[in-house]
């Protein structure tokens, strides 16, 4: 394993005297360090561990250890700017944070400044659903708040489902019905009028539970979709569509396996293997 560092620090090698600054989100909180390499050797340094001050300062928040990254090698005898990133977890509240560097009996004040970030994650982000034209379908997604502050889950969009493929069916079938005559506004026509016919409408989402909903940094919640199926979807053929929670989405596959049935039609009968 890789050495987080090379030389003796404090006697080799040392950071230039004042306070540091990072800022960034969580997971990209960065600043610039200033090395003195005052030895006739190359040091190498790749990490550096933080503590947490002793003392407090009006406007700032204590920051636990951690560690800092980069990746510099500075010359004998030279310094250098090294470009660093602070290791946050991905949980830790927006705001002012104060931590210290020690290179050997120095002590090096950092300001953090930790920004808010709103981020989602959804599990599966995909789904196959299978159903009969103008029945319901359901489906469930894990949805955790992989940011900094509470996020309030708002209600979702209508789903539009489009069949796959269909331009391109729809339009050779268009077009092997129009006939030498025919210009292209009554193509167009036909083309309107089969997506009119084709295209189903919007479906409703239903959550639940239901929201709006506020997800505190870190947590997990599952959602229970339903949706039901257009009435006009074609038997046999696959459409595809996706449900939006906030600016995430998941895709939907869908593929219509029944028209809608009739309100007298008898149940299908039951096949039973002797």
């Amino acid at each position: 394993m890789r050495k987080d560092f090379t030389g003796i620090p404090g006697s080799d090698w040392h950071l230039a005297g004042g306070t540091y600054h990072f800022s960034g989100p969580p997971d990209d909180c960065t600043g610039t360090l200033s090395v003195v390499n005052h030895s006739d050797q190359r040091i190498r340094i790749r990490r550096l561990q933080t503590v947490q001050p002793s003392r407090s300062r009006k406007g700032f928040t204590p920051l636990t250890q951690t560690r800092i990254r980069l990746r510099t090698t500075v010359a004998p005898n030279s310094d250098a700017e090294a470009s660093a990133r602070l290791e946050l977890p991905d949980n830790i509240a927006p705001g002012r944070y104060l931590a210290l560097l020690k290179t050997g009996d120095e002590k090096i004040t950092l300001e953090v400044d930790v920004e808010a970030t709103r981020r989602l994650e959804l599990d599966p982000e995909e789904h196959l659903l299978v159903g009969r034209a103008a029945e319901p379908v359901s489906f469930r997604v894990d949805v955790l708040n992989a940011g900094n502050v509470p996020v309030n889950i708002l209600p979702m969009m209508p789903v539009w489902l489009l069949e796959e493929d269909w331009n391109q069916r729809v339009l050779v079938s268009v077009l092997q019905e129009s006939g030498d005559t025919d210009d292209f506004a009554t193509v167009a026509q036909r083309l309107l009028e089969r997506a009119r016919q084709d295209i189903p409408a919007p479906a409703e989402v239903q959550a639940s539970p239901a929201p709006p909903l506020t997800l505190a940094p870190g947590d997990t919640t599952t959602l229970t979709l339903s949706l039901t199926l257009p009435e006009n979807l074609a038997v046999g053929r696959e459409y595809a569509g996706h449900v939006r929670i906030n600016e995430e989405r998941v895709d939907l596959e869908v593929y219509c396996e029944g028209p809608a049935a009739h309100p007298n039609m008898e149940p299908p009968a039951v096949v039973t293997n002797n």
